[in-house]
């Protein structure tokens, strides 16, 4: 099973001074998922397809807040959490850690910095 996460913004209300539409992008981004639908055999409701309102297909919207939503749809629809953790003992390469939902033996993964 795959998951996709498809952007398509053609319209930036806020520009600042940049062009302010991508014209075409809305038609390509749907012409896209629907390649992923017909060639790749992708469930329709496997793609997050963050769009203008009225695209056919549309999971989430343009702006930023919408766009950091379907991203982290696409990783708690998969295998992957974000939890806060609590770190306890190290040793060599392993660390100890703590948080709401983990359990012994669970793989977490700590990022560098």
């Amino acid at each position: 099973m795959g998951r996709a996460l498809i952007i398509g913004v053609e319209n930036y209300a806020n520009s600042h001074g940049l062009d302010a539409t991508l014209p075409g992008t809305t038609q390509a981004a749907t012409q896209f998922r629907q390649w992923l639908i017909d060639r790749k055999r992708l469930a329709a409701d496997q793609i997050l397809f963050c769009a203008e309102a009225g695209t056919a297909g549309r999971t989430h919207g343009t702006n930023r807040a919408d766009l950091l939503r379907a991203m982290l749809d696409v990783v708690q629809g998969g295998t992957a959490h974000l939890v806060a953790v609590q770190t306890g003992l190290f040793a060599q390469t392993l660390v100890q850690v703590s948080g709401p939902g983990l359990t012994a033996g669970l793989r977490v993964q700590v990022p560098s910095s």
